[in-house]
């Protein structure tokens, strides 16, 4: 033995290995080799007791070891470990939300005009323009909506309710009718002429010019009788002297 430590140690672990005995002199305790694996010699001879002592250091160190884990794993925890948590208590459920079921979309309801009610419709117009030709246009305008009321799609019982709107100067009244005239006789170039007014003195300039065009692609080239109608908003404008120049021509 030299410093402590164990001279024999190869040799040691050759002999281990080959379960041959070494001399006591040899022996170092510190060893984990010597003390677990060799057989001490006393005296010439093997040292039962010894060797059974030599076995059981081993044995006697990892049962401390273990004494010495399980005691601390067992102590009471400090003041840190023994900290209380506050449980943040898990978010309610909340219910899912009641889909309801798509609603079917409304049936237009179709009107049934008839042929009496068109006839109705048909003199109710005839003395609205009788009316509206002698300058009685609040009589003529009750008279085209009558009209309207008992034939929804007579386009002249709409569009004549407009033309009075506009001979009164109430042109905002005036655009629900004229454009239900269109729509119904969307080939009728008056109609055209008169939606064209009320869009140009409500300053919707390039409706205006619009319905201008559509008036004189549907048959409209008398073109004096523009006068008649209020187009100061737009006369101005190059697209309208574009339209007069191409009708013109």
């Amino acid at each position: 033995m030299t410093n402590g430590t164990c001279t024999n140690l190869p040799e040691a672990c050759e002999n281990a290995a080959l379960k041959k005995p070494i001399p006591m002199t040899e022996f170092e305790p510190k060893c984990p080799l010597c003390s677990s694996a060799l057989i001490a010699i006393k005296d010439g001879k093997p040292d039962g007791n010894r060797r059974l002592k030599l076995a059981i250091i081993p044995a006697l160190l990892v049962l401390v070891g273990a004494g010495a884990y399980w005691g601390l794993s067992d102590r009471d925890p400090g003041p840190a470990e023994s900290e209380v948590h506050t449980v943040v208590p898990a978010p309610a459920v909340q219910p899912a939300p009641t889909v309801q079921p798509a609603q079917p979309a409304p049936v237009p309801v179709k009107l049934v005009i008839t042929p009496a009610d068109a006839k109705v419709a048909m003199t109710l117009v005839s003395e609205g323009i009788n009316l509206a030709k002698a300058g009685k246009y609040p009589v003529a305008a009750d008279k085209f909506d009558q009209a309207a009321k008992k034939d929804a799609n007579n386009d002249e019982a709409w569009g004549n309710l407009g033309s009075v709107f506009i001979a009164m100067g109430r042109h905002t009244e005036a655009l629900a009718p004229t454009r239900k005239a269109v729509e119904i006789d969307p080939k009728n170039a008056v109609w055209h002429l008169n939606l064209a007014e009320v869009y140009s003195v409500s300053g919707d300039k390039n409706n205006a010019l619009t319905q201008l065009d559509l008036a004189m692609k549907n048959g409209f080239s008398d073109l004096p009788k523009l006068k008649g109608f209020n187009f100061k908003n737009i006369e101005n404008e190059p697209r309208f002297k574009e339209l007069l120049r191409e009708r013109k021509v």
